[in-house]
């Protein structure tokens, strides 16, 4: 099967996929309609799917619009996804059905954002071995970001397992899925370099400035509060760490340790 036919079907199993969230979201308005923020989250998302699913089936039948589409149907997704995880991360009393929708779409759209980006036509290599290739630069890069790496996965991925009970801990393992998507999307375009740092800082801000909050508030003690104090203090080193190299990359740096499936150099040329 050719890369384009692969493609083809991509994004018509993208549109259906969209149409069927765009659904479920409209129906989950009639669970409370009284409350307006369910009422926002529900019309709003199902809007903006339903119009993200016709541009996908659109893409479908017309094989020259999948790549000039890729950028804007990622952006949206993933804009969706960010908007729904600040939603849910800074909303103090949520009702069950309003978290539990929240959490999905936060996680449908992260998913959704980085196939655009990971599955475009014309690449030389399939998913696997792009997988493969962004493994071996994630061996390339600097030393500083490979323990960076390696702190956050055990204070702010492993770490919440434990202390499941607390609401920071569901808003830190949330924020994965939109960093997974973010990073992969990143990579998807631009290769494993200092952009990928966006699925750090997007996601991570508001985690990281509620557990400082909720830490020098009193709000815990214990081993709850010595957690949330690495929580706040890996958060601040990974922010400033990653702040810097996506300014970097803004700036002009921009050095990869593994290429992306399809450079943007080799797409203008």
């Amino acid at each position: 099967m050719s890369i384009q036919t692969k493609m083809l079907y991509t994004y018509r199993a993208l549109a259906g996929l969209l149409s069927f969230v765009s659904l479920g979201l409209v129906s989950t308005f009639f669970v409370d309609p009284s409350a307006p923020i369910h009422g926002v989250i529900a019309g709003t998302g199902a809007v903006f799917a339903l119009a993200l699913a016709v541009v996908a089936w659109l893409a479908a039948r017309d094989h020259s619009l999948t790549d000039r589409l890729a950028v804007p149907l990622t952006v949206a997704l993933l804009g969706m996804a960010t908007v729904r995880f600040f939603a849910y991360a800074v909303s103090e009393s949520l009702r069950k059905e309003v978290g539990a929708a929240l959490v999905v779409e936060v996680l449908v759209f992260s998913l959704l954002g980085a196939l655009p980006a990971l599955l475009r036509p014309g690449r030389p290599e399939g998913v696997w071995t792009a997988m493969r290739s962004m493994v071996v630069g994630i061996q390339r890069i600097p030393w500083w970001l490979k323990l960076e790496g390696a702190l956050a996965a055990a204070v702010l991925l492993i770490a919440p397992v434990f202390f499941w009970h607390h609401p920071l801990a569901k808003i830190w393992l949330l924020s994965q899925a939109l960093n997974l998507g973010i990073a992969s999307a990143t990579y998807g375009f631009c290769g494993l370099g200092r952009l990928v740092g966006l699925g750090h800082v997007i996601p991570w801000s508001a985690p990281t400035a509620l557990s400082l909050i909720a830490v020098t508030g009193g709000a815990a003690q214990g081993h709850e509060a010595a957690w949330l104090w690495a929580c706040g203090i890996a958060g601040c080193i990974a922010l400033i760490i990653d702040g810097i190299e996506v300014l970097r990359w803004m700036l002009g740096d921009r050095q990869v340790w593994a290429g992306a499936p399809v450079a943007w150099q080799d797409r203008e040329g």
